[in-house]
């Protein structure tokens, strides 16, 4: 579903993300994980071209992201993407988010948007808060809403970076439960995160980053049995 080829990128003469190559098949959940500044979350922004590459390849379904006749907005249709600061339009209430690419990118008559947007928003449980604004809501319903966003354009990928970061911990649960559930319906991701035992329970694969460089890409399991190598172990000891 997403293959990575010795893509790098850098920020002037500083190196964000050095050949890393990689692949994510369909169905799958990989966890980018990895110590802060480890070019985690510039990974996964590449993959929809939030974040441009130097050098390097990045296919989705075989075809090359920046292909020319491939536009921004169908691309960031085929792949959602959750940011670990909600991003809501804050003029809008949770219907009119999650409706809102589905008008002006689709081109949806704006009633069968409407209705697309409260099938999603019942299915993660805010159905009774549709018409809420943003700042009506708490964190955790916020990224709830977010989510429902990115899933309403039905995406081959959902790319989520660091979820419940900006969440209190007590609104942590419902968010990665909503995770778990999309897991477990087959749906491609890519979640970058810090919560090791979220990433246990998801993770089909571990991608553990360090230094822009991918330096482990392991089964789940071999990885949290420790035998994913030293590097992982050490990491696992300090997580």
């Amino acid at each position: 579903m997403i293959r990575f080829c010795e893509v790098s990128k850098s920020y002037g003469s500083l190196s964000a993300l050095r050949n890393v190559s990689g692949s994510v098949a369909a169905g799958q959940v990989v966890v980018v994980c990895g110590p802060s500044g480890s070019s985690k979350s510039t990974l996964i922004r590449t993959v929809n071209r939030l974040e441009p590459i130097q050098s390097g390849r990045i296919l989705i379904e075989g075809r090359d992201i920046h292909e020319r006749r491939w536009s921004v907005n169908d691309l960031r249709s085929k792949v959602g993407f959750v940011f670990q600061s909600f991003g809501l339009f804050q003029n809008l209430d949770a219907l009119g988010n999650v409706a809102l690419a589905l008008v002006h990118v689709r081109r949806m008559p704006r009633k069968e948007a409407e209705a697309a947007a409260m099938d999603q928003l019942k299915r993660l449980g805010l159905a009774d808060k549709a018409h809420h604004m943003p700042s009506q809501l708490s964190g955790g319903q916020q990224q709830r809403v977010a989510i429902a966003r990115a899933l309403v354009m039905k995406p081959a990928v959902l790319l989520l970076d660091e979820p419940t970061s900006a969440l209190d911990p007590e609104m942590v649960g419902e968010v990665l439960h909503t995770i778990e559930q999309l897991a477990g319906a087959g749906l491609t991701m890519m979640c970058v995160t810090h919560e090791m035992g979220f990433a246990r329970r998801v993770a089909d694969r571990i991608w553990l980053m360090e230094m822009g460089e991918l330096k482990v890409d392991a089964d789940a399991a071999a990885f949290f049995a420790g035998e994913a190598g030293p590097r992982a172990r050490e990491f696992l000891n300090d997580h």
